[in-house]
């Protein structure tokens, strides 16, 4: 048992190192690993795609797919695939709400991207007696954008979004439209 569980950290570490560095690594993850499922098993990120857990006796050790790729869970799969290859399944639509008050009671001061924008963020340490997506949403001035390399709003030319949609003038920031709607 010490041998698997030496063996499994030590590809842990190995995989770590192929990936970018993200937001995901800073975030305390233990409530998403049940010690009934077994010492150790690997299991999707319900909220974010491109990355995943691997569970060593309760505990969480976040990692993420390489760029361009998916972790796709399944009873055949439970493996980073191209992105053309996955299945495609709605993680990313609004499944973080489920979430978002367990993941800032772990993680108080945690800042995390907004799938849906690259524009936007949620702040942990921000709240409202508004609903939880109000709660925690937060958007960079303009032309700034979230970085999940530094956890903060950066200059648009230094940010890599990736699938998240760029704003590429003010009235296309979510602030402005409603705004615009009032």
């Amino acid at each position: 048992m010490t041998v698997y569980l030496i063996v499994c950290v030590f590809l842990v570490l190995v995989l770590s190192i192929q990936v970018h560095a993200n937001y995901i690594r800073t975030l305390k993850l233990d409530f998403l690993c049940s010690t009934e499922r077994g010492p150790v098993y690997v299991r999707d990120l319900p909220w974010d795609c491109s990355s995943y857990v691997i569970c060593v006796n309760g505990r969480a050790v976040p990692s993420m797919c390489p760029q361009g790729f998916r972790y796709q869970a399944g009873q055949s799969t439970n493996r980073c695939v191209p992105q053309d290859l996955s299945t495609p399944y709605s993680q990313n639509n609004g499944v973080i709400w489920n979430y978002i008050r367990t993941i800032c009671r772990y993680n108080p001061k945690a800042t995390i991207p907004d799938t849906t924008k690259c524009s936007q963020y949620l702040d942990c340490s921000v709240t409202s007696s508004g609903s939880d997506y109000v709660d925690y949403l937060l958007e960079c001035p303009y032309p700034s954008l979230y970085s999940t390399m530094s956890g903060a709003c950066q200059p648009f030319h230094s940010v890599m979004c990736g699938e998240r949609p760029e704003p590429k003038t003010p009235c296309k920031l979510p602030g402005f439209m409603y705004i615009l709607a009032l």
